[in-house]
């Protein structure tokens, strides 16, 4: 066999053994493991299912016929919500005991559009929330040696973060930017990082934030 046969083999050699001992060091990876890639990943899946939302309450909702803009006449431009002029009873204390007051007055009954529905939240108990950003890990700064407490093993994580995913119509409305401070600070400031502190718990296959074990 040649020298250079030899060369060829020999180098083969050096790249399969290399590739074997990367493997084996990927192969070692767990989700399980203490380490920041692990911390950061359970604390956005946290934030993924808590995501900043607006709550708006039950729907229908019906309300005396207001004289102003309100939220829920901003949702209807915005094409969440659809509204229709309605009769509601007399919400006016005198109306309990005057016979000539009117006992029907003006109102409007707003309910979900079918592009509200696509983009509503709506929580265990039938209450409505569009959700315009969610907070996303920057870097995990710090986090303690896992230690068993309460019956679980945990660790302490401190890390940065900041708001991602800016929902459009929340940046197009001006009206919910000057009503809502979170929603201002969401849209005008969302590169601001902020410092956060939670506590993970080890499961059987990942990491996962406390407020969501149960």
């Amino acid at each position: 066999m040649q020298n250079k046969d030899l060369l060829v083999i020999n180098r083969l050699g050096t790249l399969s053994l290399t590739a074997i001992v990367l493997t084996s060091v990927i192969g070692c990876s767990s989700p399980t493991d203490a380490n920041k890639e692990n911390f950061k990943a359970a604390i956005n899946d946290y934030y993924e299912q808590k995501p900043e939302c607006l709550d708006i309450g039950v729907l229908p909702y019906t309300r005396e016929l207001a004289k102003k803009h309100t939220v829920f006449d901003e949702f209807v431009d915005i094409g969440f919500l659809k509204v229709e002029d309605v009769q509601i009873k007399n919400p006016a204390f005198a109306a309990m005991f005057d016979d000539e007051a009117p006992k029907l007055v003006p109102g409007s009954k707003y309910s979900l559009t079918a592009e509200g529905e696509n983009n509503a939240n709506i929580n265990s108990r039938e209450r409505v929330r569009f959700c315009y950003a969610n907070n996303e890990v920057v870097e995990v700064t710090d986090f303690t040696e896992p230690a068993e407490r309460f019956g679980y093993v945990m660790s302490q994580v401190s890390y940065t973060y900041k708001l991602a995913n800016i929902a459009d119509w929340a940046k197009d409305s001006p009206y919910l930017n000057e009503k809502f401070s979170s929603i201002a600070q969401a849209t005008e400031h969302p590169e601001t990082i902020k410092e956060g502190s939670a506590p993970l718990i080890q499961m059987s296959d990942k990491w996962k934030h406390g407020k969501l074990v149960r």
